[in-house]
């Protein structure tokens, strides 16, 4: 795997930029986080996985892409509640769509070469609600850990929320958009996979594909599902959607072909298929 070498400077309330998470007290939220748009989630599995698939091409709405995104993974509650191999696995992959065929799938939408930088990880060891976050309670959180650690929001990053409990929800994951005081920016929520296996199937080749467990497996799948929305549709559903308001991810959900090889040293996965307009089909590489 890659991971990101460099650590900046931790800072007085205890969270520091590295790739481990590190405990941090809870800090004051930057003013005015609110939520905008509408969030957008990846669906659980009813059955085995199979192709929901319309041929129908994706419609460009004419909002946001992120063509140069950047990405955080945070980790909110105890670290000893995550899957000991989570922050591993997802700089790994985070790390991986850097350069990957993956990640050039999204190049036909976002008008020219797509490019993502995994900047690190931050903690926060605050109990995370018991119940789902709103997308409200979710840019706050991202709000409180950058203020945190001195960090200034940024409309090209992507704040994906891994939290260690899983909520009684009908989703797997949800992407959506809000405004920490004028910045509008890019959320994700990824609760813990280890407690249900209705998200990520469980038979071979996807115990086989990786070294990694099936929580992080089934999280890295969920969170290839979020990213590569993300970048297209940043602030659903004004950026690319079908026209049954279907995105990129949503349209081969559960969807999966070859396993897939992304940056690094032995850095592959079996994460779900992406919509092309190019190839009318789901696809995970794209010349």
């Amino acid at each position: 795997m890659r991971t990101r070498s460099t650590a900046l400077t931790a800072l007085a309330a205890g969270l520091a930029l590295v790739v481990l998470p590190v405990a941090v007290a809870a800090g004051p939220a930057a003013a005015g986080p609110a939520a905008s748009g509408t969030s957008h989630g990846k669906a659980p599995m009813l059955s085995s996985p199979s192709a929901s698939t319309s041929p129908t091409p994706l419609l460009n709405k004419g909002g946001k892409v992120l063509r140069n995104s950047k990405t955080y993974a945070i980790y909110w509650g105890t670290p000893s509640a995550f899957p000991s191999d989570l922050v591993t696995g997802m700089a790994a992959l985070l790390s991986g769509f850097s350069g990957s065929t993956y990640l050039a799938t999204a190049n036909q939408y976002v008008g020219g070469t797509a490019t993502t930088t995994y900047v690190g990880a931050l903690s926060d060891t605050s109990a995370p609600p018991k119940s789902a976050p709103s997308t409200s309670a979710l840019v706050s959180e991202v709000a409180k850990v950058l203020a945190a650690a001195g960090i200034a929001p940024d409309t090209n990053a992507l704040y994906l929320v891994y939290t260690s409990n899983l909520p009684k929800v009908n989703y797997c994951a949800w992407h959506a958009s809000g405004t920490i005081g004028a910045t509008t920016v890019q959320v994700g929520y990824l609760p813990n996979m280890a407690g249900t296996t209705g998200c990520y199937p469980t038979s071979a080749p996807f115990a086989s594909t990786t070294p990694y467990s099936y929580a992080t497996r089934a999280q890295a799948d969920n969170t290839a599902h979020e990213f590569m929305e993300a970048v297209t549709d940043p602030v659903p559903p004004t950026g690319w959607v079908d026209k049954n308001g279907a995105e990129i991810g949503d349209k081969c959900n559960f969807v999966y072909l070859a396993p897939v090889t992304l940056t690094g040293t032995a850095n592959v996965w079996q994460i779900q298929a992406e919509w092309s307009n190019a190839t009318n089909a789901c696809a995970q590489t794209t010349p």
